[in-house]
């Protein structure tokens, strides 16, 4: 679990970078010898690549959340039904990102069904 999060969190400082780039360029403030075609092209890939990196993230935070319902299910303290629900959560962070990325063209269907378990673990865990 520790190594799936001091990976996501320097990846994620990456993809903000890369959208706080893209922000700066769509300003006018880098990139003022090229054509604006070139300046929105590139701001937009780099936009484009934060997707991707944000989507892997969210990938990484589901991969955290199975180790972390087990272990809430089987620790005897805290009710095992949080720890199913985490579970729940992890595999929709993990099915979210992987259709985004394979399947980009489907996303919006299989979201209707993957979303609601997006926050069925962890605020129940936080709250109860």
């Amino acid at each position: 679990m520790a190594g799936l999060v001091i990976v996501a969190i320097p990846v994620s400082f990456i993809a903000d970078s890369l959208g706080i780039v893209a922000l700066q360029i769509f300003k006018g403030n880098l990139l003022k010898s090229f054509s604006i075609e070139q300046v929105q092209d590139i701001a937009a890939t780099l936009l484009k690549i934060s997707d991707y990196i944000g989507q892997l993230i969210t990938f990484h935070w589901g991969l955290w959340l199975i180790p972390l319902g087990l272990l809430v299910y089987r620790s005897g303290f805290i009710p095992r039904i949080f720890g199913i629900l985490l579970l729940i959560n992890g595999l929709g962070y993990m099915i979210s990102s992987a259709t985004f990325i394979l399947f980009p063209n489907s996303l919006s269907s299989v979201s209707k069904f993957i979303f609601p378990t997006y926050f069925i673990g962890e605020l129940p865990l936080i709250f109860g």
